[in-house]
């Protein structure tokens, strides 16, 4: 009897701290105690991940699950509360794994970056994101988000960096992003939020430096307040129904580094089209320059702004002279043509 119950005892205690090893189906980079583990070689359901999380040290560092690309099949996962075991875990990424909603009770007191791109969430709390103070970088992009409530992200004093790109919100909540101080990333792309919605979220973040509004169904921003976040250097809004460069709009980014303007209906670009602003790097592929009579670009289109990177590969372009850059000839260190119609003489 004794001897069974000393066996009972050394397979509890053999079980309880068996030393962590890498699971089968991941790749570990171990760095002392620290360790990355990335999930990319299988397909996983909710009884591997359980015995992933089990296998795993506390001192995890960083967690990537995702389907193989190259492979049949899809990751399906259930939020799992096992994860707030990894006190030290800085990055989470769930991508992929058809979860269907997040915990409440998560826990991650050093967790940094959350991303849960390509899931089958629907619904987002602040009790969601309560257990996460140090939080700076959140991806919920690609799920099935509708309504956001208001102080849904109220927890995330340090949060910097927010995509809810390509889910299908309609509808801002008041006060949406209020008490996000830290935050200058913003991705909104991909939803049909009213401009007038869009509007009152600069109030709250007129430090932003990103914004990106690709693929909105925007056919003018002459109703955007771009005047309430000055200090923006990067502006996406490729993707929607643009007819003109919107220049009296950009008057106010004197900061403004990065456009992007592809995928659009812009047919010409008009005299001194980015004046004011810092513009180096600039994208007007997939427009119609090409389908404009007489000359696309003005002689002074680009006067005043330090455009190096041009792009304006597939404008159904028949030819090209450079001396349509004008002010830009001396700046420029590159640009894209490919996809145009221009014949080699």
């Amino acid at each position: 009897m004794f001897c069974y119950v000393f066996f009972l005892w050394s397979f509890f205690v053999t079980s309880s701290f068996a030393l962590p090893s890498c699971p089968s189906l991941c790749e570990c980079d171990k760095k002392d105690s620290s360790w990355n583990v990335y999930c990319r070689k299988a397909v996983i359901n909710d009884t591997v991940y359980a015995e992933v999380l089990n296998q795993l040290p506390l001192t995890l560092r960083s967690l990537h699950i995702q389907p193989p690309t190259n492979r049949g099949g899809s990751n399906k996962l259930r939020w799992n509360d096992n994860i707030n075991r990894f006190a030290q875990l800085r990055v989470l990424r769930l991508i992929n794994c058809q979860i269907p909603a997040m915990s409440r009770s998560i826990r991650l007191p050093s967790l940094e970056v959350l991303d849960l791109r390509s899931n089958n969430i629907e619904h987002a709390t602040m009790s969601n994101f309560g257990g996460m103070p140090k939080l700076r970088v959140l991806d919920l992009s690609s799920n099935h988000l509708n309504i956001l409530p208001t102080g849904v992200f109220t927890y995330l004093r340090q949060l910097r960096s927010l995509s809810l790109s390509n889910n299908t919100i309609s509808d801002l909540s008041t006060n949406l992003l209020r008490g996000l101080n830290s935050l200058r990333v913003l991705r909104l792309d991909r939803n049909p939020i009213p401009i007038e919605q869009i509007n009152d979220l600069f109030t709250d973040i007129s430090q932003l430096d990103e914004l990106y509004l690709n693929h909105c169904n925007l056919s003018s921003i002459s109703l955007l307040a771009l005047d309430r976040i000055p200090q923006l250097r990067q502006l996406g809004i490729g993707g929607n129904d643009l007819k003109h460069v919107p220049s009296k709009e950009m008057r106010s980014l004197s900061q403004l580094s990065v456009l992007d303007l592809s995928y659009n209906s812009i047919q010409e670009i008009p005299a001194c089209a980015l004046c004011n602003t810092n513009v180096s790097k600039l994208d007007l592929s997939n427009n119609l320059l090409g389908i404009a009579k007489g000359s696309q670009f003005n002689e002074d289109a680009f006067r005043n702004i330090p455009l190096r990177h041009l792009d304006l590969s597939f404008n159904h372009l028949d030819e090209f002279d450079s001396k349509w850059l004008g002010w830009a000839q001396e700046e420029l260190t590159s640009i894209a043509l490919s996809g145009n119609l221009m014949k080699r003489e």
